[in-house]
């Protein structure tokens, strides 16, 4: 699917094949379009190639082929499909496998949107409507990586009954550490701070790899109008940042499913309706190793006051690795109510080695 007309079409076949789908908000394709139409600079050093299987000259099923920089993976982004194009999707794959090998690709990613910021993960279980800045497709997409090694993400939500309970009963002994809120004035200094200790936490979790200057600015600055000081928390020893939480309004809860909505209407429907929306998402948290513990519960505390003063219902996480057991057993503990365990939603990353073509 090549230049202008080919993205257009790719666009295109999302617009037509989530028309109506109550669980599909229109904001999810931002970050998709600053990769397709490479207007990042992260983008614009990846190779991002969309790609497709026509019948009768229609489009059946589609993905974004993206290779990040200085990486000898063939990633697998934003699969699509018609119902009824399962086996056409297969034969994408095939073809797709065919092209690593040919191109000395290592191995290929199935869900992975660039960089672990842009988004990760094929939605399993949880096909109600999303939540901001995470992934949502159509169900039974994982089947179609059967054959494929799969890793397992979990989103987890609950009520605000249990940060009430943290605020009131936990007295973290915070000792030196301070929080203050992100200085939205000076936004490209302060995201330059956010890459930082995200480098040097979240850095560690599966599949991250190290930003460029200016990643997370370019990422985040359109959402700069929608920001409040106290959605970016930075836990402080004396002046030095030692870990952050990142939070915000589900913003979604506001828009509609199922139909494009431009920015400005985004924009007039949240400062119409900012103040009926019920869950507050927490997007991620970072804490330098020996700081974990105390920064960690400082910054949930404070967060915590703040969701709690805006009157929110609920709260949901963004994708946790199932492999990473302390932020596993940290989200269980703040959601799991009434004998769950706080999962709303089961996303998977597929993975396949590419065996290199042999010389004949």
């Amino acid at each position: 699917m090549l230049g202008p007309k080919g993205k257009k079409e790719f666009l295109d076949f999302r617009t037509r094949l989530y028309r109506n789908d109550p669980g599909y908000v229109y904001t999810q394709e931002y970050p998709l379009k600053m990769l397709l139409r490479q207007t990042t600079a992260f983008a614009k050093a990846c190779f991002v190639q969309p790609v497709c299987v026509r019948l009768d000259g229609q489009i059946v099923c589609e993905c974004l082929l993206i290779r990040a920089p200085y990486e000898n993976i063939l990633q697998i982004a934003y699969p699509e499909a018609e119902s009824n194009a399962n086996i056409h999707f297969i034969y994408m794959l095939e073809n797709i496998e065919d092209y690593a090998s040919s191109q000395g690709y290592v191995s290929i990613i199935a869900g992975l949107c660039g960089h672990l910021s842009y988004g990760v993960g094929i939605l399993c279980s949880g096909f109600y409507k999303n939540t901001f800045d995470s992934i949502y497709n159509k169900p039974g997409y994982d089947r179609l990586f059967n054959s494929w090694e799969s890793h397992s993400l979990t989103a987890y939500r609950g009520e605000v009954n249990k940060l009430k309970e943290l605020v009131n009963k936990n007295k973290p002994s915070s000792g030196s550490l301070t929080v203050r809120n992100i200085n939205l004035k000076r936004f490209s200094e302060e995201m330059e701070i956010f890459r930082r200790l995200c480098d040097e936490t979240i850095g560690k979790t599966e599949l991250y790899k190290p930003t460029e200057k200016g990643h997370f600015y370019e990422l985040m600055k359109d959402m700069l109008f929608f920001l409040r000081p106290e959605n970016i928390l930075f836990a402080c020893d004396g002046d030095h940042e030692v870990g952050f939480i990142f939070w915000y309004p589900d913003y979604n809860r506001i828009l509609p499913s199922g139909k494009p909505i431009s920015d400005i209407g985004l924009a007039i429907r949240y400062l119409i309706k900012h103040n009926k929306i019920d869950t507050a998402k927490i997007n991620s948290i970072g804490v330098l190793d020996r700081y974990i513990g105390r920064a960690t519960s400082l910054l949930i505390n404070e967060t915590a006051k703040y969701i709690l003063s805006d009157g929110y219902r609920y709260v949901e996480t963004t994708f946790v690795w199932d492999s990473n057991l302390p932020s596993r057993a940290l989200n269980r503990y703040l959601f799991c109510s009434n004998g769950d365990n706080g999962a709303a939603r089961l996303y998977r990353v597929f993975t396949k080695s590419v065996h290199k073509e042999q010389a004949q």
